[in-house]
């Protein structure tokens, strides 16, 4: 095994205090001249960094504590060299001693950690050994006994692991900008590159089938990964407080691919009363004719949840706000329910986004989102996300996507969605502040009979919304006094607001759920699920306030003329 050719991974922390923690993983073999060498111009670029081989049995105080392995570069060392076996003394090179990594990794992994919540991990790209068939197997290792979010970066020739830890010490928006890239690993290229390839290439045939047989990271074919999507995914895990996640096609892409990883013939799925109207039509006309058992609940009604769920039960599924009408779901004790019985709990984040909700960190297994709405943000795009844990989201990679929908995001399109999400926070708050004042406003119309807004005092679950939102959101629902047909004669007489579906662009757009985005629905089913055929949505935009009041209030006279 030739070790100069190869650098070994390294994560390097960075701490307030005491850096504690360690890992040094290279083949089967390690060398302390390969574990720090590689870091060198990380740790010039960085303030207060060490580079650590294992874990240091430091005192409280910080003191380090002797040992066999003085390390340079600001590097605490490790008093457990008897943990890694040196070599035949043959190999012992001018570069220093070659040790055996042994089980380390396993068998100490608990202790790798000590102190996270005031350290800053990172991970340096590191050339793998090319007889290293076991990494994949003792990086999950270590993922699995940290419990924290781990993060696979691939591509052929590349592995880094990141934990997350990182990320609970930076803001939100500083991670939607800044997560998971360096500009100095490309060239100083301020932009994430767009990698429009459909395949990679591999090193040997070897590589290739260690690859295909999950013996070997590397990306092979972007259906299943790309660095460009990886990026996205990884950015969209910390967002929400999660492991990971898998990019998709289209929201109900993400949506299908969820649903057909975790239900099979005999279970059963607890879905809310209101859903989006292709979600509808999905469990209605796409799980039920393959056993799968499809029972809609009231699920702002705890008490209903608890007499309906069951043993049978694998997923309960739910948006909140829902669309179009705005109710609530209290994710946590949702949550709790489904857990009870061992369901998992799905969350459709479309409308609040994380910016405004996290429904992870509440309780959620699994977040979905329709990536076209908030996360683009400009209407240039489709796409869909799910977020969860690391072996939630391989077997959605891996059998949802890869084998069941085929649903793969376009690199391209992924690239548009890591655009917006470096203005969602800001977004977001425009959208909820300018949607309160436009609610407000309808609600002193006597044209408007009913309006459903979550950041309304009047909206009968805002005391919910305040507790789990940090936001209202952007999206509006209203009843007209006058029915169906003031609504669309209103609608036809807007001026800068435009008649479209979809929602979370620039622009403010208004649409019928009755005969529109709900039409999936039986007209029966639709008003047993709270959508009623006067119902007008509204997704208010990035304009003026002002202006789009003024529209809407220069429609008013008409319709209410009409109405007459």
């Amino acid at each position: 095994m030739d070790l100069v050719a190869h650098k070994p991974l390294i994560i390097f922390q960075t701490a307030r205090q005491n850096a504690q923690a360690v890992i040094g993983l290279a083949g089967d073999q390690i060398t302390l001249h390969h574990l720090i060498k590689p870091g060198d111009s990380i740790l010039k670029r960085h303030h207060n960094i060490g580079a650590v081989l294992l874990q240091a049995d430091a005192h409280e105080n910080g003191q380090r504590i002797a040992n066999d392995f003085l390390v340079d570069d600001g590097g605490i060392a490790a008093d457990r060299s008897g943990l890694l076996k040196q070599a035949d003394p043959a190999q012992t090179r001018r570069w220093g001693q070659v040790y055996r990594r042994g089980e380390f990794l396993i068998s100490h992994a608990r202790i790798l950690l000590q102190g996270a919540d005031d350290l800053l991990i990172f991970g340096v790209h590191a050339s793998l050994l090319a007889d290293n068939a076991n990494i994949w197997n003792h990086c999950d290792s270590l993922r699995k006994h940290l419990r924290l979010a781990t993060r696979y970066y691939i591509s052929s020739r590349y592995f880094q692991l990141e934990l997350c830890v990182m990320d609970k010490i930076k803001g939100f928006s500083t991670r939607a900008i800044h997560h998971g890239y360096d500009c100095h690993d490309n060239e100083g290229a301020l932009t994430p590159p767009l990698h429009l390839t459909s395949t990679f290439a591999f090193e040997s045939a070897e590589a290739g089938a260690e690859m295909f047989a999950g013996e070997r990271p590397g990306h092979f074919y972007t259906r299943i990964s790309n660095p460009t999507l990886s990026l996205l995914e990884g950015r969209m895990a910390t967002l929400e407080g999660a492991e990971a996640a898998v990019s998709a096609a289209s929201g109900m892409g993400a949506i299908t691919a969820v649903m057909w990883s975790f239900l099979k013939p005999g279970d059963e799925i607890i879905a809310d009363k209101t859903l989006y109207g292709c979600t509808y039509a999905f469990l209605q006309h796409g799980l039920s004719k393959f056993g799968i058992k499809v029972t809609h609940v009231d699920l702002s009604d705890l008490g209903a949840l608890a007499d309906a769920i069951s043993e049978q039960t694998q997923m309960v599924f739910f948006e909140t706000p829902a669309n179009p009408n705005m109710r609530l779901v209290d994710i946590q004790s949702v949550s709790e329910i489904a857990r009870s019985v061992g369901a998992r709990t799905v969350v459709d984040n479309t409308y609040a986004t994380p910016a405004l909700c996290r429904p992870i960190e509440l309780g959620a297994d699994i977040t979905v989102h329709s990536a076209t709405k908030y996360l683009g943000g400009h209407g240039d795009l489709i796409a869909g996300i799910a977020v969860g844990s690391a072996d939630d989201m391989e077997q959605v990679r891996l059998y949802g996507i890869k084998d069941m929908t085929g649903a793969a995001l376009a690199p391209f399109n992924a690239m548009l969605i890591l655009r917006g999400l470096k203005t969602l926070s800001l977004r977001m708050e425009r959208h909820s502040q300018s949607a309160l004042e436009v609610a407000k406003f309808l609600e002193t119309r006597k044209e408007v009979s009913r309006i459903f807004y979550p950041g309304l005092e009047s909206h009968p679950q805002h005391a919910l919304a305040r507790r789990q939102m940090a936001a209202p959101g952007g999206m509006i629902a209203f009843e007209l006094a006058d029915g169906f047909k003031a609504g669309t004669d209103m609608m036809n007489r807007l001026r800068m607001i435009k008649r479209a579906v979809s929602l979370g662009d620039a622009e403010t757009l208004i649409q019928h759920p009755a005969s529109m985005t709900h039409s999936a629905y039986p007209p029966e089913a639709r008003l047993e699920h709270g959508i009623s055929d006067g119902l007008v949505r509204l997704s208010v935009g990035l304009e003026d306030v002002a202006d789009i009041i003024g529209d809407l209030e220069a429609a008013m006279p008409l319709w209410k003329t009409v109405a007459a």
